[in-house]
């Protein structure tokens, strides 16, 4: 019986069954990222770290190798922290190095600053992929500034073709 889910030990890497988007235990590694933003064209990434959230530079860890296994090059990582990292010069450095996407192993608060930053300065990007989710509060602050975002998440949507594959096993 297929299981899908958020790996929650390093078991879920053990058994055929058990499928997840990928995991801080995932010994193998998941192409999953990698898929995704190459599907959306992206061909250059840089992926935004921080330093503050032990799981932030685990997930880049995952990242990395992902998006390698799918020929997306990556032009960097950079740390960020709230308060005393500078989003614009995050963004400047993303427009510098011709990235076309930003990944974030971040909080979503400084990542929508990033971002936010990164369409100031016109910058054109195919992927804005985060690992941290959003909240209806959130959105009614910053919701503008989300727009063309993306965030991961382990639950697919109501009626889509991910969950109806799901359920037809």
């Amino acid at each position: 019986m297929p299981v899908t889910g958020t790996a929650t030990s390093a078991a879920w890497s053990d058994y055929p069954n058990l499928f997840h988007s990928g995991s801080l235990f995932d010994k193998v590694g998941t192409t999953v990222f990698g898929d995704f933003v190459r599907a959306q064209d992206g061909r250059r990434a840089l992926i935004v770290v921080d330093p503050n959230v032990p799981t932030s530079s685990s997930l880049a860890g995952q990242l990395v190798p992902s998006l390698a296994s799918r020929g997306i090059e990556l032009a960097g990582e950079v740390t960020f922290t709230e308060g005393a990292t500078s989003a614009a010069l995050v963004a400047d450095q993303l427009k510098k190095s011709g990235a076309n996407t930003l990944i974030g192993a971040a909080q979503p608060g400084p990542f929508i600053d990033i971002y936010a930053q990164t369409k100031a300065l016109r910058v054109k990007l195919n992927v804005a992929l985060n690992s941290s989710g959003t909240s209806p509060s959130l959105v009614a602050q910053r919701g503008a500034d989300m727009a063309g975002r993306t965030i991961m998440s382990p639950v697919a949507a109501h009626g889509s073709p991910a969950r109806a594959a799901t359920r037809r096993r």
